[in-house]
């Protein structure tokens, strides 16, 4: 342990190091909302969110060994992050690739496939008006469900 500068612990500790890598702590995002207490009463506020669920890193995203042309390029010789290519190609013999210009969006509506404009998405856009968090009241305590108030 001396010559290698090393420290000494017992094998769950050493396990618990090696398996679990610490994540980067998310940054804060605010939810900005006046309070209206009555039709007198407008308070700004801003709410946090304390907990977040974070989706796990993709399968596509990952970093695998770099070869000789990453290398010449300048980028780090040791690790290349790969990154996915999707290539539409028609479905007949000669199989040629599709252009992003010649594509539009559709979605599948059983076993149509219902297509959509953007004058059609901008006529389905909704307003929902001002954020807003109104309060019409108070109640006793007891009037009131444990489970209300969780989640």
């Amino acid at each position: 342990i001396l010559d290698t500068d090393g420290t000494m612990c017992c094998l769950d500790e050493a396990v618990a190091e090696l398996l679990y890598k610490k994540k980067r702590g998310k940054r804060i995002w605010p939810w900005k909302v006046v309070l209206e207490i009555g039709e007198d009463i407008h308070i700004s506020t801003t709410g946090y969110t304390w907990v977040r669920r974070e989706a796990p890193k993709t399968w596509k995203r990952c970093l695998a060994a770099s070869n000789q042309q990453n290398a010449a390029a300048g980028a780090n010789p040791e690790v290349a992050e790969l990154r996915p290519e999707t290539i539409f190609v028609r479905n007949n013999e000669t199989r040629e690739a599709i252009e992003q210009e010649d594509m539009v969006v559709s979605y599948r509506y059983g076993n149509e496939l219902v297509t959509i404009t953007e004058a059609d998405e901008a006529y389905c856009k909704l307003d929902f008006g001002v954020k807003s968090l109104k309060l019409f009241g108070f109640i006793a305590r007891d009037q009131i469900n444990m489970s209300q108030l969780i989640g």
